[in-house]
């Protein structure tokens, strides 16, 4: 079940206005900034030759989830069922 704060979190950043919020991570390669090291770390993929997903029909790899996904979707016609987020609020809940 996902929390209050994790909803408002995700609505604000798919859905909502956007707030600029400083890129303090750096990438060495190419200088590309971003707000996350997570997002850095992903990117940096981007230049290496690494390859660490696969897909388990056909085994052929991709540096990102989204191409995984794609390919997926495109090639194999299986794509993933989008989640259903049940928010409930723990404040006006019974006992």
């Amino acid at each position: 079940m996902a929390t209050k704060a994790c909803v408002e979190r995700h609505m604000m950043r798919l859905h909502g206005e956007k707030k600029e919020k400083p890129r303090t991570h750096i990438c060495e390669q190419c200088g590309k900034a971003f707000v996350d090291k997570k997002t850095l770390i992903q990117h940096e993929i981007t230049h290496s030759g690494a390859r660490p997903l696969s897909c388990d029909i056909c085994q052929q790899t991709f540096k990102h989830k989204a191409s995984l996904y794609t390919h997926r979707k495109k090639v194999h016609n299986i794509a993933i069922a989008k989640k259903v987020v049940e928010f409930m609020d723990t404040q006006n809940a019974g006992p």
